[in-house]
């Protein structure tokens, strides 16, 4: 019998491509823990593009104020106090794009951070076998059904849901393998100030 609990578990099982109204439908339904995996240098996200700017200008104060910005806040942060966990990778290379610099000193630690979701960083040129990933974003959902976030260079593409048994282990796998070696956002940033940075431009 189909569960009627609210989730993401659906029966039957099956993999389809998803619009972005059905991606945000399936995102806030997780009932424990939504694991996101990024992959990419820069984001084609128009989001992005103002606060993006005022970094790279050498401003002091992002402006997280749009209403994109502080609905995420807000839901993150309910999603968390309500007992959920959120987990966001990164896979980075040894040298940071503008964009990746960006990421990690303003939206990571003044916004994602602050709102409740554990950050981590991955570098793909210290471990080499998960190159493969790049492009190919996703979120595991309570460990029970994938959706993965494709994209043409920094575009988006589509969004698949899957929650086929062989997939969600696939990508619990690599969840897995990939907390083995992620580096905390905190200690990260400590290693930020205490080595010289290098940027590709």
């Amino acid at each position: 019998m189909p569960s009627t609990q609210q989730g993401h578990h659906v029966d039957p099982c099956e993999r389809r491509i998803v619009t972005p109204a059905e991606q945000q439908e399936i995102f806030w339904k997780f009932n424990h823990s939504a694991f996101r995996v990024e992959t990419l240098d820069t984001y084609a996200v128009v989001d992005d593009d103002r606060v993006l700017r005022e970094y790279v200008n050498g401003g002091i104060n992002p402006p997280f104020t749009d209403s994109g910005w502080t609905a995420w806040y807000d839901r993150v942060k309910a999603a968390v106090s309500a007992g959920k966990e959120m987990v966001r990778v990164h896979l980075i290379p040894e040298v940071l794009t503008p964009y990746l610099r960006y990421e990690i000193e303003w939206a990571y630690t003044l916004f994602n951070a602050p709102a409740g979701e554990k950050v981590y960083l991955v570098n793909i040129d210290r471990h080499p076998r998960f190159v493969e990933l790049r492009g190919r974003d996703f979120y595991l959902f309570d460990a029970s059904s994938v959706l993965e976030i494709n994209f043409d260079g920094s575009q988006l593409k589509n969004m698949e849901f899957d929650n086929t048994p062989g997939t969600v282990s696939k990508f619990t796998g690599l969840r897995d393998e990939l907390m083995k070696v992620a580096v905390p956002l905190s200690d990260y940033l400590k290693m930020m100030r205490e080595a010289p940075l290098r940027v590709s431009f």
